[in-house]
């Protein structure tokens, strides 16, 4: 039998909101045991960070670790039930 995402996706994912601090993300994904966090604004859905985003593009870089993301570059929606096939 074939999987589909439903099928092993996670539910009821953790977030973060765009203002949230780096350090408070990582406390969630630790908190969660979990590496990536949906990133909204308000209520839309406009990004995912991930722990390598936070390696990668915010410690290596020595960036100033706030979860930023334009929200006019938000992701396509995002519907709760699979499409008809």
């Amino acid at each position: 039998m074939v999987q589909t995402v439903a099928d092993v996706m996670t539910a009821a994912p953790t977030s973060a909101d765009v203002t949230d601090t780096i350090e408070a993300a990582a406390r969630a994904m630790a908190s969660e045991d979990v590496g990536a966090l949906i990133v909204r604004s308000e209520s839309r859905i406009v990004g995912i960070i991930t722990d390598r985003d936070i390696v990668v593009r915010g410690l290596a870089e020595g960036r100033d670790l706030a979860v930023e993301r334009d929200p006019s570059s938000a992701l396509a929606d995002i519907s709760e039930e699979p499409p008809n096939r």
